[in-house]
């Protein structure tokens, strides 16, 4: 999304971009791979779960670690950030 935004909004000779977005003056710069565990392919369940909690899950596992079992309700769960704020402060969100 991003170099799309550069590519709209900014002027580029040889490949350099001639202005930057206000974006690119932050201070500091965070990154967020959302894959997958068992696959580089991601699709919104596990990208949701990564965004959310911090940890990857598996593809077609929304909030849980998948495990091996035949059982799918036995899965651990992983605490969401809402969850913890709520456990932490005992606040609502």
């Amino acid at each position: 999304m991003l170099s799309a935004a550069r590519l709209i909004a900014h002027k580029t000779v040889n490949g350099r971009y001639q202005s930057k977005l206000q974006l690119d003056k932050f201070p500091v710069l965070g990154h967020s791979m959302t894959h997958s565990i068992d696959s580089y392919i991601t699709d919104s369940a596990n990208s949701a779960t990564a965004l959310y909690s911090g940890h990857k899950s598996t593809v077609n596992a929304l909030g849980v670690y998948r495990d091996s079992s035949p059982d799918p309700s036995d899965d651990p769960k992983i605490e969401s950030i809402a969850e913890i704020f709520r456990r932490t402060y005992n606040g609502g969100v």
